[in-house]
């Protein structure tokens, strides 16, 4: 692991280490360390390869953060959540002291969660209720001080809401102004998609009514839908299977073609990948 720093930082300042059990390991989340930091003008840290996930939220001041080679501005209100094992590096930006609050984590939902917040590109969210915000991660703070079971279960709950509220956080127009004209486009495309999911669909048709490139449509449609066109079609296509499952007296083959699929054993392992069982057990344990 690469780790270089400078660690400039006030008496007021305080860093703790946790030793997760083997029962926190196996929790959604699990705290590893965590502080808080008022961090002067020479403070950095520059770090590479350490595998968990960091929380950084700004109370005052700022930051600058480069991360897989894109350069922030982290200012107060603002929280960012970045995996270690890449390399990072960020310090105080300017001569005024950055103050900031900071939790490395990792867990079994820790990598879903650091995707459906990040996506293709970090992501520098704008928090909107800054108090319960900070209430939560000091509420987080003060259960790590207690080692039993229930205050481990406690702190991945905490966490869950922390990082629920910052993929909220993430759609709100303060986070989203570039996106939100390209609202409209983006519902056309799913009506499209609802309305022909049974049909050979392409990323052109269903674009066929959007007026922009098909890099920023497929980029633009994974922020607001949290997977790719492609990915959404499939998933549709298989919910549609799984009411035709259900409720219907149709073969599997039959179901495969009525959905979309041209071929049978592709929509098998398809819809396996997304239930985590095949067509027919699927049918065999929900017949209505």
């Amino acid at each position: 692991m690469k780790l270089n720093y400078i660690l400039d930082i006030s008496q007021n300042s305080f860093w703790k280490v946790n030793t997760p059990n083997i029962v926190a390991k196996r929790l959604p989340f699990f705290i590893n360390e965590y502080g808080y930091f008022i961090a002067n003008s020479n403070y950095f840290t520059e770090r590479e390869g350490l595998a968990n996930y960091l929380l950084m939220y700004t109370i005052e001041g700022s930051g600058y953060l480069k991360y897989l080679d894109e350069e922030y501005t982290l200012n107060p209100g603002q929280a960012v959540v970045i995996y270690c094992a890449n390399y990072q590096y960020y310090r105080t930006l300017g001569e005024t002291s950055w103050s900031f609050k900071w939790v490395h984590f990792d867990g079994t939902a820790a990598s879903e969660y650091y995707e459906l917040l990040n996506g293709d590109s970090l992501s520098v969210v704008n928090i909107s209720h800054m108090l319960h915000f900070e209430e939560m991660l000091d509420k987080l703070y003060s259960h790590v001080q207690i080692n039993d079971l229930p205050s481990d279960v406690r702190i991945s709950n905490i966490l869950t809401s922390i990082l629920s509220e910052l993929i909220i956080d993430k759609f709100s127009p303060a986070n989203n102004e570039k996106f939100q004209k390209y609202r409209i486009e983006i519902n056309k495309a799913v009506s499209y998609i609802g309305e022909n999911y049974m049909k050979k669909i392409t990323l052109n048709d269903m674009m066929e009514s959007v007026y922009i490139s098909k890099y920023h449509f497929s980029r633009i449609f994974k922020c607001y839908m949290g997977v790719s066109p492609y990915e959404y079609l499939i998933h549709f296509r298989v919910n549609k299977a799984k009411e035709l499952l259900k409720g219907t007296q149709l073969t599997v083959s039959e179901i495969a073609a009525s959905v979309g699929f041209d071929d049978v054993n592709n929509f098998i392992r398809k819809f396996k990948e997304i239930v985590g069982s095949t067509p027919y057990n699927y049918k065999k344990y929900n017949i209505r």
